[in-house]
């Protein structure tokens, strides 16, 4: 389609591409019978892109219907086209709080809150000295508005007037490829994880034109920026914020399309204008305060002095910043096929007096490399320290985005004071290098400092000049041991031998004093032998006459002017199919052997064989690995400090120890359960044993979702730059998990690929150096979000709020496994966020050329584990069974007991009556007098005497019966149950009482 652009590519991939990848993947990969171990590479954007780093994407419209362009010529590219908006310096479409139009009005810098402090009456949180900046970097403030900081009418005049003059001359030192149509942004809540950041410190998060540029660059944007759009190649919009002290004006772009070139570009004027008026000066007005317009349309103060010649340096200073000439953008410029082009490498540099550093130098091969060759007259071999150009090391405020001061003073883009800053072919061969742009080397001017001083001057950055008088010298006549072409001025004297004269000003700033310490000669080295006129020779760069030809300005390095491309990073591995698809036979596989063997494994009632021979190996595992970890990370001090300590960590030590701690005790459990025969202590070890088998089964599960959560990076990476993303994990389930998860990741991907030359660099602030310093006018979100070694990337990239970091040891692991460790912590600056990416890529595709080892292995213990499982609930139901069995075993004797106990008393109880009976009946007998017979008259016998009978004590008898003694008619004593009987027989008694 006509109007096919990113997003279109996004959506038809999205309705139609993803749905059939899979079928198509598993079809080919089935039909092939193999799959490659190395991922498949597939076209996304770059990972910056992918994770909203920066600054929002959105897309030019380039030519249709050709390739996209490899080298940058004269016929392929056209005058850069910069469309000025200047919104943000009037009241009506400002910024909230970012500007000032009255003084005691309230100002925010960063993020510090939705409200001012306190009202109208708060105290401001802002520091107004050097600290205001890196206080706004970090936390945020609120400040007042001062007289100083107020857009004025006729400030805010001379500054569009100066920008929009100098803009147009901007445009004519650089070039870019030809794009059709008006430039379209996109309107979006912004980079989700700015938004995020927002709505944590209490702002509102709404769709916006520009959403970041306005959150976080405080730049005016109108809407119709996003509907009909701009016939231009890139915005500049100027904003005047409040001034910081010792900063003149800052430089940065919010919006890149999506090869990187700038589209919106940020100069904030923070130089003092409230001063300025647009009228002749009166009484009491400061000449250079009072601006008119000449002829031409120039503004000119009462001195003739043009307002641009006053500014053109701090204006073409900030406008190359705004371009591109970032430490940011030489670390991470892209080649056509993606990969990073390593434009500028991190170098070792020793200055005379012994300090020692390593700041970032342009490398061989760079179109900035050769242009510095030229100028300085060092060509490979001169000089055993040459590794080429440095960037400037101090201060940190603007570190590595700058030219060192020492070395290239005279450059519009070095730091520090410079009214006549010189736009040179270095610089615009810098720019070149980035890939975007194509310069203009006609239109650039010449510089003196350092001309031709040779190789050593750079490596000693300014520390040493050269010995000998090779061409480095114009003579007033020709020397005999130098013959021609050296220059010659017959009229060559001190004058002539004098230099510029700003170099003579004393400045009190840190660059004017680190030259006066650190520079052979100080700040004017034509003051000084051998630079100066003496002996009838002049320093070449401090000669101003005529006689040296100065065509070398205007020379272009040699070589093509290569574009910049998308990330060659190409997304986390696609599903390896046949993997998955061998893994799930194995799992079947042992799920049907397990089938076959069901019987003898987990028997109906459950086999207290099977889960005593489990128990017994798993707690001999346990307890062994509990030993070892107790007796290597606390007993054995060199092996356990350096080995097992040293690799995982003490805290890994102790978690050993619980573990095997744990196993061991899970199984004692069980053969305590086996040998008390308890459904209880089964109970218990069934509940424990699947409470493990869930947490390893959710752990199985995060793992895969999180690894297929990153498969939509690619495919959301279009949406997340542009703003209209929701992040990668926001949203879905499991979020906080998932960002904890990665979190752990990434501070792993920063312990072990972190450059160890990063603790080298020559800090000069409490904070460990990073790659990246802030840069003027650069958020400080942004910047974090492109540097890996910052302390806060994970927790913007991840969104977890965690800190904590494996152990060191977990590196060695890692090393040969899943990175190459030495290639990783050399690419670790270079390759930014893009970086961590790779490391989570090459994370996954170890875990998916493993995942069938690995899966097996797994699904081997998770099958041991079913099996004890299934045991330790069939022994419990079975115990269950038993146990009651037995206790109705019990309760069936008990009442067989008791009747018998009962049936014992009873016939107890009737032997005793009997007994009883039996005494009583004898007793009677041995008691009882016999009766006497009658005496007969005729008898003879004399009569006997009948015996006394002894009163004898009754027997005590049960109380329910009546105790009584009943004498029968023959003399003997019944009781009267008998006596009653033998009347009911007929018998004769006689009752005695």
């Amino acid at each position: 389609p006509r109007n096919w652009n990113l997003a279109d590519a996004a959506c038809f991939r999205r309705c139609t591409v993803d749905p059939l990848l899979p079928m198509a993947a598993a079809i080919l990969l089935l039909s092939v019978g193999a799959t490659s171990s190395s991922p498949p590479a597939v076209s996304a954007p770059s990972l910056l892109d992918a994770l909203g780093i920066e600054a929002e994407v959105h897309p030019t419209p380039l030519h249709r219907g050709r390739r996209r362009l490899q080298i940058l010529t004269r016929e392929n590219t056209k005058p850069l086209r910069l469309h000025l908006d200047f919104g943000s310096l009037y009241r009506e479409t400002a910024v909230p709080y970012t500007t000032c139009f009255q003084e005691g009005a309230w100002y925010r810098r960063g993020f510090p809150g939705p409200e001012p402090p306190g009202g109208p009456t708060g105290v401001a949180t802002c520091p107004r000295d050097s600290t205001e900046w890196s206080v706004a970097a970090e936390q945020g403030c609120w400040g007042r508005c001062t007289e100083a900081d107020l857009v004025t009418p006729g400030g805010r005049e001379v500054i569009e007037h100066v920008a929009t003059v100098i803009a147009a001359e901007v445009s004519q030192l650089l070039a870019v490829e030809r794009v059709s149509g008006n430039l379209v942004f996109r309107k979006s809540a912004g980079n989700p994880r700015i938004a995020r950041t927002r709505e944590e410190k209490g702002y509102t998060v709404e769709s916006l034109c520009l959403s970041d540029c306005q959150t976080t660059a405080f730049a005016a944007v109108d809407e119709a920026y996003c509907s009909e759009g701009v016939e231009a190649d890139a915005v500049l919009s100027i904003t005047k914020p409040p001034g910081f002290e010792g900063v003149a004006g800052s430089g940065s772009a919010c919006a890149t399309e999506a090869r990187g070139r700038p589209l919106w570009l940020v100069f904030s004027w923070l130089e003092r204008m409230s001063q300025v008026l647009v009228a002749p000066c009166g009484v009491g007005a400061p000449d250079g305060d009072c601006y008119t317009k000449d002829a031409e349309g120039y503004f000119v103060d009462n001195d003739g002095k043009r307002a641009v010649d006053k500014w053109r340096s701090l204006v073409v200073h900030e406008m190359f910043h705004t371009l591109g000439f970032s430490h940011g953008k030489f670390l991470h410029a892209k080649s056509p096929d993606g990969s990073s082009k390593k434009l500028i490498e991190l170098l070792p540099v020793t200055d005379l007096d012994g300090l020692s550093d390593r700041v970032w130098h342009f490398r061989n091969g760079t179109r900035a490399y050769a242009a510095a060759q030229d100028f300085f007259d060092c060509h490979d071999g001169d000089s055993p320290g040459w590794q080429g150009l440095p960037l400037m090391g101090y201060p940190s405020l603007g570190r590595n985005s700058h030219w060192e001061t020492r070395i290239m003073r005279d450059d519009v883009m070095s730091y520090g004071f410079n009214p006549k800053g010189t736009v040179s072919a270095i610089t615009l061969a810098a720019l070149e290098d980035l890939g975007f742009y194509l310069a203009n080397y006609s239109a650039v001017g010449c510089m003196a400092w350092g001309y031709k001083q040779g190789c050593r001057f750079v490596t000693t950055r300014c520390g040493a000049y050269p010995t000998l008088p090779p061409p480095a010298f114009v003579y007033d006549s020709p020397p005999a041991e130098w013959p021609p072409p050296v220059p010659t001025d017959p009229a060559l004297s001190l004058s002539l031998c004098a230099g510029p004269v700003f170099w003579r000003s004393q400045g009190s700033d840190a660059q004017t004093t680190i030259l006066r310490d650190k520079c052979a000669a100080g700040v004017d080295p034509c003051s000084y032998s051998p630079n100066g006129y003496s002996g009838g020779r002049c320093s070449v760069q401090c000669y101003t006459g005529g006689a040296v030809n100065r065509t070398d300005c205007t020379r272009e390095p040699a070589g093509a002017v290569v574009t910049g491309g998308l990330s060659e990073w190409a997304g986390v591995p696609k599903d390896q199919w046949l993997q998955w698809l061998l893994l799930g036979l194995v799992g079947l596989g042992l799920i049907l052997l397990l089938s076959c063997v069901r019987d003898l494994l987990c028997p109906t009632g459950g086999s207290v064989p099977v889960l005593t021979s489990l128990s017994f190996a798993l707690g001999l595992t346990g307890l062994s690995l509990a030993a070892a970890a107790v007796y290597i990370g606390w007993f054995d001090g060199v092996f356990g400090a350096t080995i097992f300590v040293g690799l995982l960590g003490e805290n890994a030590a102790i978690a050993f120890t619980a573990f095997g701690a744990g196993v061991f005790a899970l199984s004692m459990l069980s053969l305590v359960g086996i040998c008390l025969r308890s459904p209880r202590a089964m109970l218990l070890s069934f509940v424990l044993q699947l409470g493990s088998l869930v947490v390893e089964f959710v752990a199985a599960v995060l793992v895969a979702y999180w690894v297929w959560s990153l498969h939509d990076v690619a495919a959301d990476s279009i949406q997340s730059v542009s703003g209209e993303g929701e992040g990668r994990f926001d949203g879905r389930f499991g979020e906080e998990i998932l960002s904890e998860v990665e979190g752990v990741v990434c501070r792993t991907y920063q312990l072990c690929c972190r450059d160890p030359q990063l603790d080298q660099v020559q800090n000069f602030t409490a904070a460990a150096a990073t790659c990246m310093e802030l840069g003027e006018g650069e958020s400080d979100l942004l910047t974090i979000l492109s540097d890996a070694s910052s302390p806060q990337f994970c927790r913007y990239i991840s969104g977890s709020s965690s800190t904590a970091v494996p152990s060191a040891g977990t590196c060695g692991w890692l090393d040969g496994r899943v990175i190459d460790q030495e290639q990783c912590q050399a690419e670790f600056c270079a390759s930014g966020a893009e970086g961590y990416l790779t490391f989570i890529e090459e994370l996954v595709a170890w875990m998916q050329r493993n995942a069938l080892p690995f899966g097996a292995a797994l699904s081997v213990i998770v099958l041991v584990q079913c099996v004890a499982l299934a045991n330790a609930w069939q022994l419990r139901r079975r115990f269950q069974q038993e146990g009651r069995e037995l206790r109705a075993r019990k309760r069936r004797k008990q009442r067989r007991d008791d009747r018998r106990h009962d049936d014992e008393i009873r016939r107890r109880r009737r032997r005793e009556a009997e007994r009883l009976r039996r005494e009583e009946g004898r007793a009677y007998e041995r008691t009882a007098s016999p009766v006497q017979a009658a005496p007969d008259s005729d008898s003879t016998q004399a009569p006997t005497r009948t015996p006394t009978r002894t009163p004898t004590r009754t027997p005590t008898r049960t109380p329910t019966r009546t105790s009584t003694r009943s004498r029968a008619a023959g003399g003997e004593y019944v009781s009267p149950g008998v006596a009653r009987a033998r009347e009911a027989r007929g018998d004769k008694v006689a009752m005695a009482v």
